[in-house]
């Protein structure tokens, strides 16, 4: 049995068409490590996540940084947070 984080991979990455472009790999959101990811949210493509190829590094340094965050903010489980994007950048 895959874990919720895998599911919502893989449920939000089927989407996708085409081949994996050279250096990318899925991205998707809401982020695999919440609870509104695309396996609980319904799977309603696109009104519930997204799913996009992206840069392999980025999407790492991505997650790292989400990981951090998590950490240095001592999130628990189920402890609301909100993403706001940086559109300039």
């Amino acid at each position: 049995m895959q874990t919720p984080a895998a599911q919502h991979r893989a449920d939000a990455c089927s989407f996708l068409t085409g081949s994996l472009p050279p250096g990318a790999n899925c991205d998707e959101y809401p982020m695999a490590h919440t609870y509104e990811g695309a396996y609980t949210s319904g799977g309603d493509y696109p009104a519930d996540f997204s799913v996009e190829w992206v840069s392999e590094t980025q999407n790492s340094s991505a997650g790292g940084k989400f990981g951090s965050f998590a950490n240095n903010q001592r999130l628990l489980d189920k402890d609301p947070f909100y993403v706001l994007p940086d559109m300039n950048s």
